[in-house]
């Protein structure tokens, strides 16, 4: 996490939220901003080959850049 980001958090006053076990599922990392995310219902059948936490990360090219 940057350094914005934890002042964003502490401004806040919330924690950063860990993802969590869901139904069997173990969270996982997105390969595009490396964020952990969770198993969706819409995923139960093709979990194995999810790779991005969202429709965005998976549309975006190239490597995560801050800013």
């Amino acid at each position: 996490m940057n350094n914005n980001s934890q002042q964003l958090l502490n401004y806040i006053g919330g924690m950063p939220r860990t993802a969590q076990t869901k139904n069997g599922f173990a969270p996982k990392v997105c390969e595009r901003c490396g964020l952990p995310f969770e198993w969706r219902k819409k995923w139960a059948r093709e979990w194995e080959n999810v790779k991005y936490c969202s429709e965005k990360c998976r549309r975006t090219k190239g490597p995560h850049q801050d800013g």
